[in-house]
């Protein structure tokens, strides 16, 4: 089973990312700042990471997904944010992000696109797996 590691400082939108990850079938692990998740990161293997790009400070969720390619190339990471601009998504593509998602308020359409996108990451990631293995 896949193992999603759901990160963000606000408790009711990580519950509904939560929910929403679930909803896809696979384990999902909580964390409330980028601190935590950095540490769970260290100690566990993730496919995917589902993270806030603005916890307590700015560039938290950028850490969290350098930290998560760092471990593990293959980790997808899926970024979200409700306070995006052209220059940090292009940085957090830069840094491999799977996707960066910008919700406007926390709503159905948002979660809808998590469970859409989290199959599709670990697709992807089972697909680079195979690859690396047949090299």
């Amino acid at each position: 089973m896949a193992k999603i590691l759901v990160v963000d400082d606000e408790s009711d939108l990580r519950g509904q990312l939560k929910w929403a990850a679930e909803g896809t079938g696979r384990e999902v692990i909580e964390a409330d700042n980028g601190k935590q998740a950095i540490k769970l990161i260290q100690e566990h293997n993730f496919d995917l990471v589902i993270t806030d790009l603005k916890m307590e400070t700015e560039s938290i969720g950028l850490d969290v997904l350098k930290a998560a390619k760092e471990k593990d190339i293959l980790t997808q990471v899926i970024v979200i944010t409700a306070y995006g601009t052209p220059a940090i998504s292009v940085d957090a593509m830069r840094l491999g992000a799977f996707d960066y998602l910008e919700r406007s308020a926390p709503g159905t359409e948002s979660l809808e696109m998590i469970r859409l996108k989290v199959p599709l990451a670990l697709d992807y990631r089972n697909a680079k797996q195979k690859e690396m293995r047949m090299k």
